[in-house]
C-alpha cells in the first residue's frame, strides 16, 4: 500500500458551480467514499507526552510560541491553517492515538515534521490530493481510494481502529519498502525492513513506486478535470495496467524463479565457506541480529557514565579551541611587535 500525490485535482473556485456533476461508480478498483469514511472517526488525538513536546515542529499559520502550538489539538491546527489534512473533527492525528514501539517513535516524529512542512504549501487549492492504492505481489491493482484533502496514515491508525482485532487475528505485519526503508532510523530498520523479515525473499515492496512512475503521465490530464472524468481516466489507466501485467505474468514468475535458483546455487556455498573460514555458526548470526536490534533500541538512552564521558570530551574540545585561539593570537602579536622589543625581551 502507498499513496501518490501527483494525481491531485484542483477544487472549484469560490461559489462556482461544476458543470459535470456525474458520479463515477462503474469501477472495480475504487472503494466507495461512504465505506472509507466509516473509519474516519475511529482515532482520537491525545496530548503529546512531555518528553516528546520538544520535537513538535513549528507550523506556519499557528501561534509563534512552541508551548502554544504543543497545547493545540490537531483540529485546532487544521482550523488555524484553513487546510483540511484529513484529521478534522473527531479524527485527530492517528500517530498520537496509541503508544507506539520505541523503535519507530523517532520515525513518527520525523514524519510529523515533514508533514508540517508539506502543510505550509498551497494544498487547500486541491479537492482530491491524490490516491491511496494497494497492489498484490504480482503488481495487480487490488483497490484504490481518493485522498480527499488528506494524507497517508499507517500502523498506529490500524491498532487504534475497529480493524485492530482482525489485523492481529491474521497476524498481519506492517513493514517499510526496501529503498525508502533506508531513510528510517536503524532501530526501525532492524524490525521493519524487508532484509530482516523472514519470508520476504527477493521482494523489495517497491511495486507501487513502479505503478506511480507510470501513472504520473495522467497528472496533466486530470489536474483540472471534473471528479467524474478524473475517476474515469484513473480507472481506465489501471485497467490497461492490469491487462499488461497479466500478459507478462508468466514471464515475470519464470524470471523470479530462475533468479531464486541462481542465488541458492551460487550464494549458499559461498556463504557456507565464509562461515567456515570465520568460525561462525548459524546460530551466531541470529544471536547477533537480536543483539543488534536490542542495542539500537537502547542506544539513545544515556547512562550516568555516558553523560560524564560526553561532558569530559566537550571540555577537551573547548580546551583545544581556546588553546588554538591563544596560539593564534600570540603568533599575531609577535609578528606585529617591533624587533627592538623582541630583542630586549
Amino acid at each position: 500500500m502507498d499513496s501518490n500525490n501527483s494525481l491531485k485535482r484542483i477544487a472549484k473556485i469560490g461559489d462556482r458551480k461544476a458543470g459535470d456533476t456525474r458520479i463515477f461508480q462503474d469501477s472495480n478498483y475504487y472503494l466507495p467514499v461512504d465505506y472509507v469514511e466509516k473509519f474516519a472517526h475511529k482515532v482520537k488525538a491525545r496530548k503529546l507526552p512531555e518528553e516528546e513536546r520538544k520535537d513538535v515542529p513549528q507550523v506556519a499559520g499557528l501561534p509563534n510560541s512552541s508551548k502554544d502550538q504543543e497545547d493545540m489539538t490537531q483540529d485546532d491546527r487544521v482550523e488555524a491553517q484553513g487546510v483540511d489534512d484529513g484529521t478534522t473533527e473527531g479524527k485527530g492525528d492517528p500517530t498520537d492515538a496509541t503508544t507506539i514501539d520505541e523503535a519507530i517513535r523517532l520515525c513518527v516524529r520525523n514524519w510529523k515534521s515533514a508533514k508540517s512542512e508539506e502543510m505550509k504549501r498551497s494544498w487547500a487549492i486541491f479537492d482530491e490530493t491524490g490516491i491511496f492504492t494497494s497492489v498484490c505481489c504480482h503488481g495487480f491493482i487490488l483497490w484504490l481510494i481518493d485522498m480527499v484533502r488528506s494524507g497517508e496514515l499507517f500502523l498506529a491508525t490500524i491498532l487504534s481502529s475497529s480493524l485492530s482485532p482482525e489485523f492481529k487475528r491474521l497476524r498481519s505485519k506492517m513493514c517499510v519498502n526496501a529503498f525508502h526503508g533506508y531513510s528510517h532510523n536503524f532501530a526501525c530498520q532492524s524490525i521493519h525492513h524487508p532484509n530482516v523479515i523472514t519470508g520476504i525473499g527477493l521482494e523489495d515492496l517497491e511495486k507501487l513506486e513502479r505503478v506511480f512512475s507510470s501513472s504520473n503521465q495522467l497528472a496533466s490530464v486530470i489536474r483540472y478535470a471534473s471528479a467524474y472524468n478524473q475517476h474515469l481516466f484513473i480507472d481506465v489507466f489501471f485497467q490497461q495496467w492490469d491487462n499488461d501485467k497479466y500478459a507478462n505474468l508468466a514471464t515475470m514468475i519464470y524470471n523470479n524463479y530462475v533468479q531464486e535458483l541462481t542465488i541458492i546455487e551460487s550464494d549458499t556455498p559461498a556463504m557456507a565457506k565464509a562461515m567456515q573460514v570465520l568460525g561462525i555458526q548459524e546460530g551466531d548470526i541470529e544471536k547477533w541480529e537480536a543483539e543488534e536490534a536490542g542495542y539500537l533500541r537502547t542506544v539513545s538512552h544515556k547512562t550516568e557514565g555516558d553523560v560524564r564521558n560526553i561532558a569530559y570530551v566537550e571540555l577537551l574540545q573547548e580546551l583545544k579551541s581556546v588553546t588554538d585561539e591563544f596560539e593564534k593570537s600570540n603568533l599575531n602579536f609577535f609578528h606585529t611587535t617591533k624587533d627592538y622589543y623582541k630583542r630586549t625581551s
